[in-house]
């Protein structure tokens, strides 16, 4: 096979991955806009619940003694992390970057003499934290993004803190700073913080409807389902942004690569037709 048609296969294959690539940051385009409308929506209710509970736990103090999700463990000896990762590639460094702020925090809770428990939620968490026969009490694929749905991606981790089998238990997830920027974050869920919300203008007595039972019961239950929910949703924003860009840079190269190609192409060509034309020449003046 000539040079000028291994460079034309070069050529049409980098263009079919170019046009691979260009669908897929489309695709991703499309559903980051989505996602960041619901990702503003559960953001904004996520704050305003978790003041609210801040200003209870606050302002009544037999609420934060008596209540189990609020009232920290004497001693911490068990930490248990919960890592909301991507089920599939093509989002740059985005889970490598989350893996390696776990393990650095897995590491600091060693050394401290501490024990610790996962649950994955995501194939390549999965993948990742099993291939180091690292302890997951539990791993999930990713979840539909719906409140109930993320809630019972971590049931069985909230249920071992009730037990007082884990003492804390936090989130691991990507945060979108932009478009262009992603990282790692995590935030505590159990026992709930007191947010800095809560502040001395809030104490005051509250009226419950119909008890107050019912209504700590409620609102706890609802931070818990949305504070996972938004962890869902800031992650899977992180990376439909993380794979639109990494897929816009595979597109750039490619097309640099058929530039680049298409050059040698018609440098290769213009060394075949030189080629013959001497050849032409060198015959007729053979003949004559």
């Amino acid at each position: 096979m000539s040079k000028l048609n291994i460079i034309k296969r070069k050529k049409t294959s980098t263009q079919k991955t170019a046009q691979i690539t260009r669908a897929l940051e489309l695709v991703s385009s499309s559903k980051l806009s989505r996602l960041a409308d619901k990702n503003a929506q559960s953001e904004y209710y996520a704050s305003i619940l978790s003041k609210m509970i801040g200003n209870l736990a606050n302002c009544t103090e037999s609420f934060a003694e008596n209540n189990s999700f609020i009232k920290p463990h004497k001693s911490v000896n068990v930490v248990g992390l919960v890592i909301i990762s991507s089920d599939r590639g093509l989002c740059g460094n985005l889970n490598h970057l989350l893996f390696r702020e776990v393990v650095q925090y897995m590491q600091d809770l060693q050394a401290q003499e501490k024990g610790v428990v996962l649950c994955t939620v995501g194939q390549k968490a999965t993948e990742f934290f099993q291939k180091y026969n690292l302890p997951v009490l539990e791993a999930y694929p990713k979840p539909e993004l719906s409140p109930d749905a993320t809630l019972s991606a971590c049931q069985k981790m909230i249920y071992q803190y009730t037990q007082n089998n884990i003492d804390e238990v936090h989130l691991f997830y990507n945060k979108m700073v932009s478009i262009l920027e992603q990282k790692p974050n995590k935030k505590q869920l159990l026992p709930i913080e007191k947010t800095p919300e809560a502040d001395s203008k809030h104490q005051r007595e509250y009226i419950f409807e119909p008890n107050r039972e019912v209504v700590f019961k409620s609102l706890l239950d609802r931070y818990i389902r949305y504070t996972i929910y938004q962890a869902a949703i800031e992650n899977a924003t992180s990376e439909e942004a993380a794979r639109m860009i990494a897929m816009k840079n595979a597109t750039d190269n490619a097309n640099k690569i058929i530039d680049s190609l298409q050059l040698s192409a018609n440098k290769a060509r213009q060394a075949q037709i030189t080629t013959e034309l001497s050849e032409i020449i060198g015959g007729s003046e053979a003949i004559t």
